[in-house]
């Protein structure tokens, strides 16, 4: 059985192509290579799959000492990625839990609140 990370992004506007090219670039900073070796690399659907969706994908956890590194370097991708995606309501979530966005911070912290620690990358 696996863990994956979720991430739909919705609004009436689709994507424009300067959206798109900056979210290549976010995507092309975050090499799967800089996590562990059994990782996956970041994964967005070509399409939606309802009408209204503009980003989506999913990328499969780690089971290892290092899957709390691993969903924090993705939920600095996406965050970084919903900077870019403006006026669109988010949902990210690893299998069932949600992963909140803090407001203030403007990032995807996994669990209640963010922890002071090192980044790993």
């Amino acid at each position: 059985m696996s863990v994956s990370i979720y991430y739909t992004a919705s609004r009436e506007e689709p994507l424009t192509s300067a959206e798109w090219t900056a979210i290549d670039a976010i995507v092309a900073r975050y090499p799967v290579e800089a996590l562990v070796a059994e990782c996956e690399g970041f994964c967005v659907y070509d399409e939606g799959t309802e009408p209204g969706v503009v980003f989506q994908g999913a990328t499969k956890l780690p089971f290892s000492d290092d899957d709390e590194a691993v969903l924090r370097y993705w939920c600095a991708l996406l965050s970084e990625v919903r900077r870019v995606i403006e006026g669109a309501t988010w949902k990210v979530q690893v299998d069932e839990a949600m992963v909140p966005w803090d407001e203030k911070l403007q990032r995807f912290f996994p669990g209640d609140r963010p922890r002071r620690r090192p980044h790993p990358w």
